[in-house]
């Protein structure tokens, strides 16, 4: 794995930075059936490439201001060499849970990964940013108050 995780990076740095595609596997394996365009003849295996699509779409094109409309045709050529082959589902269906991805980095970018540069720890995970209020409150209040005010930062 970690080899794959350096290769991976090597290749798709921007991604592996902003993205960390093992917990948004993970979060839309479990979540994938809630969502309204949902439909019971296709597996999560089928729209897994759809995901991953919208999620690295979002971490390769979003830094720049690029909104999903205009980069929908550009992903859409993505799936269609990486992931088509691979599934029935097609992107006039795909394309609903590639936007579902990007939006849920659009609209709570604490799902997004940023690494402390002299530590190297991960913060503002998807993780974290899925703990109750009260856990995120919990947490704060015991850590010493310097490392508090770098958590705000």
């Amino acid at each position: 794995i970690v080899a794959g995780a350096v290769i991976g990076g090597l290749g798709g740095k921007a991604v592996a930075e902003s993205v960390n595609p093992t917990k948004e596997d993970a979060y839309w394996r479990e979540n994938h059936t809630r969502e309204p365009y949902y439909d019971k003849n296709y597996t999560y295996d089928d729209y897994q490439g759809a995901y991953r699509t919208g999620y690295e779409g979002y971490a390769s094109h979003a830094k720049q201001g690029t909104t999903y409309e205009a980069v929908e045709p550009k992903l859409r050529q993505q799936y269609e060499t990486n992931y088509a082959s691979k599934t029935k589902l097609e992107w006039e269906k795909a394309r609903h849970a590639a936007r579902a991805a990007w939006n849920r980095f659009e609209h709570n970018p604490n799902h997004a990964e940023t690494r402390d540069e002299q530590t190297g720890d991960v913060r503002n995970s998807a993780t974290r940013g899925q703990r109750g209020a009260a856990e995120e409150l919990r947490a704060q209040e015991e850590m010493p108050r310097s490392q508090r005010q770098n958590e705000k930062c």
